[in-house]
């Protein structure tokens, strides 16, 4: 999931928005994204194979790792996640509520049952998000 999640432009992330289509590195590059993941689980649940899983469910929290920018300052996608494995590149599609729709009701309809309150309490832990701010700063250059 962070392999993928870091090999696609940020506006692939499909995030509300378009803060991320507009950062890029002081050659007009674009910058590196930088993410941190936890996997609550996936479909098929007895696929023991990266081959055999058609769906992830998650989270993500990725920064946007322009040159010399600190993570405070840095763009970042981050929520709940569904990564569509059966298409080349995956399918990304984060939870967002809309001004008709609660956030809390958009994950419920997206995400299955068994993942929605895992979904709306957990983040990254403590040493995921060390190692996700160490590489991120690798990336900026800082």
């Amino acid at each position: 999931m962070r392999s993928t999640l870091e090999q696609v432009a940020p506006e692939q992330h499909h995030h509300a928005g378009d803060h991320a289509q507009h950062a890029t590195t002081e050659g007009g590059t674009r910058p590196a994204v930088v993410c941190g993941v936890r996997v609550y689980g996936h479909e098929p649940a007895e696929a023991t194979t990266l081959a055999g899983v058609r769906t992830v469910y998650g989270f993500h929290l990725c920064g946007i790792a322009e040159q010399k920018r600190p993570w405070d300052w840095a763009v970042k996608l981050v929520g709940p996640v569904i990564m569509d494995m059966t298409t080349e590149p995956a399918g990304i599609r984060v939870v967002e509520g809309t001004a008709d729709v609660a956030f809390v009701d958009r994950l419920r309809e997206m995400f299955p049952q068994e993942y929605v309150e895992q979904a709306r309490e957990e983040s990254l832990a403590g040493p995921e998000m060390a190692d996700l701010r160490r590489r991120y700063d690798a990336a900026a250059g800082l």
